[in-house]
């Protein structure tokens, strides 16, 4: 049997439970090799591999990154919310052009999901909705510039649950609750099968790994059927590396 080489993602986490959202991303993904590898006929057979990941934040020095993918947020933007939207986008150009030069492998960038929350009026209310809306759509559009200047990939959550509602899976912007969570993960899932694992997954089993997610098709479908996969541990919640067979 044919052995695969280690997958390695960087993911940069915002807010302690972010480590949820892309640990189930990561265990989706290992999931669906998993079942890609038992799929092969004996041929082509290889076993899959395994993943290591580890988490990170903005006060991170980029030199104790693994070798491998990078994974990012555009909610760390968000949460400047009074910095003018130009010093945003002029920082994410730059940061992303240092860590694209400093990792060896691809980097992804996650977009926002558009549905904002109602504000109290102690909050801003509808002003600050608005407000917010405006921002979330600026930045979602510069990810398209980012991804054409600096060549990163663009994993396009809004996109996703935008298609699935944002009632049904009774979220908002900071993807809150499980099924938002299942629903961005096996959009993360989908993202990192399409682009970015040709250098450490042979490609029988690559193919047939995205042949099972489906894309965004498969992911609607299961949605329809509530058949996400639920992660089947837990996140390391020191943020140090992890290696998952």
């Amino acid at each position: 049997m044919e052995m695969s080489a280690t997958i390695a993602i960087n993911i940069q986490i915002v807010r302690g439970r972010d480590r949820a959202l892309f640990f189930a991303a990561v265990e989706q993904l290992r999931g669906c090799l998993v079942a890609a590898s038992s799929a092969l006929s004996q041929e082509q057979k290889v076993s899959p591999p395994n993943i290591a990941y580890r988490f990170f934040s903005d006060n991170d020095d980029t030199a104790e990154l693994m070798p491998g993918a990078v994974i990012l947020w555009l909610f760390a933007a968000l949460a400047q919310g009074n910095e003018p939207f130009h010093t945003t986008a002029a920082r994410l150009h730059e940061s992303i052009q240092a860590l694209t030069l400093a990792v060896n492998g691809p980097v992804f960038l996650c977009t926002l999901f558009r549905h904002v929350p109602p504000f109290s009026e102690a909050e801003g209310g509808e002003a600050r909705r608005l407000w917010l809306r405006q921002r979330i759509r600026r930045l979602n559009l510069l990810a398209t510039d980012l991804s054409y200047s600096t060549g990163i990939n663009i994993i396009d959550l809004d996109r996703t649950l935008a298609h699935l509602g944002a009632g049904p899976l009774q979220t908002d912007v900071r993807l809150g609750g499980e099924r938002a969570t299942a629903a961005a993960a096996d959009t993360i899932c989908g993202a990192l099968l399409a682009a970015g694992l040709d250098d450490v997954v042979p490609e029988a089993l690559l193919n047939r790994s995205q042949k099972l997610h489906g894309g965004l098709a498969g992911i609607m479908h299961r949605a329809e059927r509530g058949q996400f996969l639920r992660p089947a541990g837990r996140p390391n919640a020191d943020g140090e590396e992890h290696v998952g067979a």
